[in-house]
């Protein structure tokens, strides 16, 4: 984690995406790199199975597959698989509707059996958008794949301001700020 690293291997196509076989190291060019931020999308997005991103061009999951990914406010509809074992998990958000998509939890990752979560607590979601789908044209089968269990974190509440004293403020003079979640 955190290098730039050159890779080498055959490339092929494996259920809708493209992969690397036998992939090797072939030099490391940087060591301690800044991680990149996760791009946000939405539930929604991640469903619409390609059919956006055929239409518009950019709207569908096809052109953030492969990034780093953040769905915020994510219902987790099933709790996560028991400790040593993979399994796929049913989440949706308010732009979804009843509508989920696949939270992948490979038994590699620490997440597997953490007792982080029940069905149906909110979480905001970080990981790899994949997909998995063996048929042709592999426009279904995108799955958002968190790497540890930092990635699923529970959402920080937006402050919330219901009154200030004075109104207004002058300079140098104190205020007094009435909300919550500060």
């Amino acid at each position: 984690e955190r290098q730039t690293i050159v890779l080498r291997g055959a490339i092929a196509q494996d259920a809708g995406i493209l992969r690397l076989i036998d992939p090797a190291v072939s030099v490391v060019l940087a060591a301690a790199r800044p991680l990149p931020q996760p791009v946000l999308i939405n539930v929604a997005q991640v469903a619409a199975n390609g059919t956006l991103a055929n239409t518009t061009g950019n709207n569908g999951p096809e052109p953030y597959e492969g990034m780093l990914v953040l769905i915020q406010s994510a219902t987790l509809v099933s709790a996560p698989p028991a400790s040593g074992s993979f399994g796929n998990v049913s989440i949706k958000d308010a732009s979804s509707g009843s509508v989920t998509v696949t939270m992948r939890i490979e038994s590699g990752t620490d997440i597997d059996g953490s007792g982080d979560w029940n069905a149906n607590d909110v979480r905001d979601v970080v990981g790899i958008l994949g997909q998995f789908d063996t048929s042709s044209p592999h426009l279904t089968g995108y799955q958002i794949m968190p790497r540890k269990r930092s990635d699923i974190t529970v959402p920080i509440a937006a402050p919330t301001i219901t009154s200030a004293t004075p109104a207004t403020q002058a300079y140098g003079l104190p205020v007094t700020i009435v909300g919550a979640n500060f």
